[in-house]
């Protein structure tokens, strides 16, 4: 008998995702007209994770709050170091939008 209380069952186990090196703070599952994609927010900025692999989708570092928004859902909304930033899916790519107010000053 294996005394294991979480034994390895080739599913919902971590792995390390190229590209994305640095401490994550949030995930995202972002569904829209039937189609998933998964985003992180890092210290490094927000990433896309397609094919085990992360893709830089922001000009600034650190995501940290990542919201799908209820009223416009191929928009998001990414909480970043200083900056409130927005994703939107348009014609199959994410369109970065940054508010150039800075929140802290």
């Amino acid at each position: 008998m294996d005394n294991d209380p979480c034994p390895d069952k080739g599913i919902n186990k971590f792995t390390k995702v190229r590209g994305l090196l640095s401490q994550t703070w949030s995930f995202l599952d972002f569904k829209y007209n039937n189609q998933h994609f998964l985003f992180a927010g890092s210290d490094d900025g927000i990433f896309l994770i397609k094919n085990d692999s992360a893709i830089r989708m922001s000009e600034y570092t650190g995501g940290f709050t990542l919201y799908q928004c209820t009223t416009v859902p191929n928009k998001i909304f990414a909480g970043t170091r200083d900056r409130l930033n927005t994703l939107t899916y348009e014609n199959g790519e994410f369109v970065e939008q940054i508010y150039e107010q800075d929140l802290f000053h």
